[in-house]
C-alpha cells in the first residue's frame, strides 16, 4: 500500500494522460464543428449577448466533462491500488498557506513584578523648603543612665545622653527606553507600543529598585556619619585546604593551591531582575568591572561586585593519594554571597598559572580535577581590585546588616550576621526552632524588641518549615480542628512563627510572619525591624525611602525617527534602627525527617 505522501508512479502518469486525451476527444465528437473549432484555442472575452451565451453554454460543458473525468481519475487510481488522501494533497490545504492569521490582543506581559520591600516601605517627602544633596537626622542611642539612690537633701549625678549625627546621601536611578516611530505605528490595532514602554520602563526600574533596597552596597566610606553604611569585601583570607578520600583525577604527588574571590549579592544575583550586570561564570571569567554608556555617549564605570583575588593557600605537600578529593574553604565575610575559585596544579603555583574552577553560594568547594587551562586565570585584569561597592548605590538591607555586624558588638550577645556553614536548622521540638529561638532571645536581651517580618529565600523556607513541623527525628503530631464544610489541604505550610518575646503585644507574645523573597540569596534568612518599638522614640517609620525626588518621566527631544525617554527616581534608604535585624547565611537542607 502506499502512504498518503506517496506520488504517481511514471507509468500512471502516462495512463492518465491517455484517459484525459480519450475523455477530451469523446467531449470534442459531441460539440458541433463551429464549437470544436472555438474549444482548440484560447477564445477571446465575449463582447455580445450571443457570444456571452455561447461561451458560458462551452463553459458549463467544460465544467461537467472535467467533473467526469476527475471521477474516471479516481475509480482508476481506487481500482489500481491507490491511496484517495494522496490525491487530495495536490489540492488547497492549510499547509499551503492561505489562512487568516489568528492575532489576538493584547500583547502579554509574562514576567513577574514582585516588589514586596519598595510596596510597604514609607516615602517620605522633602520635609523643608529644600532638600539639597543628603538627608540628615539627628539621635540618640544612650540616655546616660546614673544610679537613681541619692541620701537626703543630695541631688542626683548629672546624666549625659550621646549624640549621633546620620547622614545618608541622595542617589540616583533610572531606565532608558526608546521606540522608532514607525514601530509605534505598526502596532496600531494591536497594542500602544509607546504606552508599553513607558509602563515596562517604570517596572523595570521598581525591580532594580527592589534590589538595591535588598543589596545596595555603597561601601563605608561614601557616607559620612554612622548610619546607613555598607561594606567593603576587600581581600579574602588564604584559603585553608584539607584532603579526604574520594572520586578524582587528581593523582598522588599532584601540587595544588587554591585562590578565591568573594562576590556580593548584587554582583551574583539570584534572580536576573536586578544586579551590576556583570555576569559572572566559569566558562566566561568573572568581571570585576564595566564600562557603560548612555545614549547621550556618556561614559562611566559599573563594578562587578568581586572582591581582591586572595592569596594562593596550598596543600602541605602534595596530594598524598591518587583519587583524593581536595576540599578548599575560606573564612567568610559579611556580605559575601558567592564564591569564585581558582586552582593551581603547576608545581610552582602562581595566580597566573591558577585557573577559574568554580562559582559556589557557599565559601567551601571540593577539587576533583586540574582546572581548565583555558579559563580565566586568577591574574586577570582587575582582580586585584575590590570591586564590591559602588558610590552610586545606598546602603540596602543586607549591607547595612553586614555594616553593623562590622561596626556593632551587642552588649548582651548576639550578632546581626550569623554563618550557618551549610548546616540545617536545629529542631528543638513543640514547634521550636534553636537558631529562632535564640536570635529573639538575643534581640530582646538587647534592645528590648522583636522582629516584625522573617524574610526568605524560596529554599530557606522550605528548611524552616520542616524544622518548625519536626520533633528530632520524627515529626510531632499535631491537631486539627476542620469546620463543616470547608477543606483539608494534605500538606501543612507554616507561614508564621511565634515569638514570646513581644513587649508591645497585651498577650506578651506574637506571631512573626514568614515570607519569601524571589531576591533573597540561596540559603539566607533575614530577621526584619519595620515597626517602631519604643514609642516615645519620634521614629515615626523604622524604614524609609527619604525621597529628593519622586518619580519622573522625561521624553528627550527628537533628534531621528524615534522617542527615546527615561524614568527615574531619586532617594536613600533610611533605617533609623540599623543595628537590630539579623542576617542568616549559608543555612542547609533540613534532613531530620
Amino acid at each position: 500500500m502506499r502512504t498518503m505522501t506517496q506520488r504517481f508512479s511514471q507509468d500512471e502518469y502516462l495512463a492518465l494522460g491517455a484517459m484525459q486525451f480519450q475523455f477530451q476527444q469523446e467531449f470534442l465528437k459531441g460539440l458541433p464543428s463551429d464549437q470544436r473549432a472555438g474549444f482548440k484555442k484560447v477564445r477571446n472575452h465575449p463582447r455580445t449577448d450571443e457570444e456571452l451565451k455561447k461561451f458560458e453554454f462551452e463553459q458549463a460543458e467544460r465544467y461537467q466533462r472535467a467533473r467526469l473525468m476527475m471521477k474516471n481519475l479516481l475509480k482508476y487510481r481506487l481500482d489500481n491500488g491507490g491511496n484517495l488522501d494522496a490525491l487530495r494533497k495536490f489540492g488547497i490545504s492549510t499547509q499551503t498557506g492561505f489562512n487568516f492569521y489568528d492575532l489576538r490582543a493584547p500583547v502579554l506581559l509574562q514576567y513577574p513584578v514582585n516588589t514586596p520591600l519598595r510596596n510597604i516601605m514609607a516615602r517620605e517627602g522633602p520635609v523643608n523648603a529644600g532638600v539639597g544633596t543628603s538627608a540628615h537626622w539627628k539621635g540618640t542611642t544612650d540616655l546616660g543612665v546614673k544610679p537613681i539612690s541619692v541620701p537626703e537633701g543630695f541631688r542626683a549625678p548629672v546624666r549625659t545622653p550621646n549624640e549621633v549625627d546620620f547622614t545618608s546621601v541622595y542617589k540616583e536611578f533610572g531606565v532608558e527606553g526608546a521606540l522608532t516611530f514607525t514601530a509605534q505605528w505598526s502596532g496600531e490595532g494591536l497594542v500602544d507600543n509607546l504606552a508599553d514602554q513607558h509602563l515596562q520602563n517604570t517596572q523595570s526600574l521598581w525591580l532594580g529598585e527592589e534590589g538595591m533596597i535588598l543589596h545596595g552596597n555603597c561601601g563605608t566610606s561614601a557616607f559620612q556619619g554612622t548610619a546607613g553604611n555598607g561594606f567593603v569585601l576587600g581581600t579574602p583570607a588564604t584559603p585553608v585546604l584539607s584532603q579526604a578520600a574520594g572520586s578524582s583525577s587528581l593523582t598522588s604527588g599532584t601540587a595544588v593551591a587554591v585562590a578565591v574571590v568573594m562576590i556580593t549579592s548584587m554582583g551574583y544575583p539570584s534572580t536576573t531582575q536586578y544586579g551590576y550586570g556583570a555576569q559572572h561564570s566559569v566558562a566566561g571569567g568573572l568581571i570585576p568591572y564595566q564600562q557603560l554608556q548612555s545614549p547621550a555617549g556618556e561614559n562611566y564605570q559599573m563594578v562587578g561586585g568581586t572582591s581582591a583575588v586572595s592569596a594562593l593557600g596550598t596543600l602541605s605537600g602534595n596530594v598524598g593519594t591518587t583519587g583524593n578529593v581536595v576540599t578548599a574553604t575560606v573564612t567568610n565575610k559579611p556580605g559575601a554571597f558567592g564564591y569564585a575559585w581558582f586552582v593551581s596544579t603547576n608545581a610552582s603555583p602562581a595566580l597566573s598559572n591558577a585557573y577559574l574552577y568554580a562559582i559556589t553560594t557557599v565559601p567551601t568547594v571540593a577539587i576533583s580535577a586540574a582546572a581548565s587551562s583555558g579559563a580565566q586565570p586568577a591574574s586577570a585584569v582587575g582582580l586585584n581590585l575590590d570591586n564590591s561597592y559602588t558610590s552610586l548605590d545606598f546602603a540596602g538591607l543586607l549591607p547595612q546588616a553586614a555594616w553593623a555586624a562590622n561596626n556593632y558588638t551587642w552588649p548582651k550577645g548576639g550578632a546581626q550576621w550569623n554563618d550557618m556553614g551549610g548546616l540545617p536548622f536545629t529542631s528543638a521540638g513543640h514547634g521550636q526552632v534553636t537558631q529562632l529561638e535564640n536570635a529573639f532571645e538575643n534581640c530582646f536581651a538587647n534592645w528590648q524588641t522583636g522582629y516584625t517580618d522573617i524574610w526568605c529565600s524560596h529554599d530557606v523556607a522550605r528548611s524552616l518549615t520542616a524544622a518548625i513541623m519536626a520533633s528530632g527525628t520524627a515529626y510531632t503530631g499535631m491537631q486539627i480542628v476542620v469546620q463543616p464544610g470547608s477543606q483539608v489541604a494534605p500538606t501543612v505550610i507554616v507561614n508564621g512563627y511565634p515569638n514570646r518575646y513581644a513587649v508591645d503585644s497585651p498577650g506578651g507574645a506574637g506571631v512573626i510572619p514568614i515570607r519569601v523573597h524571589p531576591m533573597m540569596p540561596p540559603g539566607t534568612m533575614y530577621l526584619a525591624l519595620n515597626k517602631n518599638p519604643y514609642p516615645q522614640s519620634r521614629i515615626g517609620n523604622v524604614l524609609a525611602a527619604l525621597i529628593q525626588r519622586d518619580y519622573y518621566a522625561i521624553e528627550w527631544p527628537v533628534t531621528s525617527r524615534d522617542w527615546t525617554f527615561g524614568t527615574y527616581v531619586q532617594y536613600v534608604l533610611a533605617h533609623r534602627l540599623p543595628w537590630i535585624p539579623q542576617v542568616w547565611t549559608n543555612i542547609g537542607t533540613y534532613s531530620g525527617v
